[in-house]
């Protein structure tokens, strides 16, 4: 069952744990959206989803420092550590927490599986341009964040700025 309400105010509230958790496109420079890209609101998160569930966090670039961009995430793998990149696109990515490491071999046989079902494809489109989203695994993340500062609630200030995108994106 979807739920459309504050995704940190209901997880605190909730005893239930899922299978998928997802935020929706929320910029961390805006004002009200700081507290979807802290350090706690993983943890709160990770608590919250079943033992082989998954997140996904939209995580855009633009008008975003790249170190602000690195602080995020660097703070989503220290607590989800086989997180996962993805480029969707333009100004945008995600990132995918998974229970277990994703590697291509798992990916290709999910993807494989995923066409066979209509619903998927119709919804998510075909299993082929899914994997070529796929930008960074979790060693290869963990090397381009590096060590640095994390995201807290006390620590989660992002500076807006228009120009820079993040080095390791400009390929696209």
């Amino acid at each position: 069952h979807p739920f459309v309400e504050d995704g940190r105010n209901f997880l605190l509230q909730t005893p239930f744990q899922y299978d998928i958790i997802t935020t929706d496109a929320t910029p961390p420079v805006n004002a009200s959206s700081w507290a979807l890209f802290t350090q706690e609101f993983y943890i709160l998160v990770a608590a919250r989803l079943t033992s082989d569930g998954v997140f996904m966090q939209w995580l855009p670039f633009h008008n975003l420092r790249e170190d602000d961009y690195k602080a995020i995430l660097r703070t989503f793998q220290l607590v989800f550590p086989h997180a996962t990149l993805w480029y969707t696109g333009g100004s945008h990515t995600l990132l995918l927490a998974t229970q277990e490491p994703l590697t291509q071999a798992v990916l290709t046989a999910k993807l494989a599986a995923a066409a066979t079902n209509q619903i998927v494809i119709d919804d998510l489109g075909s299993p082929a341009t899914i994997a070529e989203d796929w930008v960074m695994d979790a060693d290869a993340l963990r090397a381009y964040t590096g060590q640095g500062r994390l995201v807290t609630d006390n620590n989660a200030f992002f500076l807006p700025h228009a120009e820079e995108t993040p080095q390791i994106l400009q390929m696209f």
